[in-house]
């Protein structure tokens, strides 16, 4: 591959231990570890969220997760693009998975449940909602 590699990027699930430390050894390039949506694009990179995304927390008490628990806020991550005209505000002609997947501001659900890190951005997650 030579210098014309200068980044590899991982997502949809996460990548077993060492991967990341193996491809940039191997390749000599930037080893990113990236999430998001097909419907709002990338989340975040490196656990970091992205500046172009907004998100809050749901509770989910059956499983224990609360945006108020502390050290960090715990719940299922609900996400939207900062510029309102980005990503999408619903699925066409499909008002009942729209309705169940995005609420009243235009956040959609990831199904995703993580803790947050409002000083570094960092999101961690831990579970899947129900």
């Amino acid at each position: 591959f030579g210098v014309r590699m200068w980044s590899i990027s991982t997502g949809g699930a996460p990548s077993a231990p060492g991967l990341y430390e193996f491809l940039q050894k191997t390749f000599q390039c930037q080893v990113y570890d990236s999430y998001g949506t097909t419907e709002i694009g990338g989340i975040c990179v490196n656990g970091i969220l992205n500046s172009n995304v907004k998100m809050k927390l749901k509770d989910v008490p059956e499983l224990s997760y609360f945006s108020t628990d502390l050290p960090f806020p715990r719940g299922e991550l609900w996400v939207k693009p900062a510029k309102e005209r980005e990503g999408v505000n619903g699925y066409l002609n499909d008002k009942d998975n729209t309705s169940s997947n995005f609420d009243s501001e235009g956040y959609i659900s990831t199904g995703d449940i993580v803790e947050y890190d409002a000083k570094t951005r960092r999101i961690t997650i831990l579970d899947l909602s129900l």
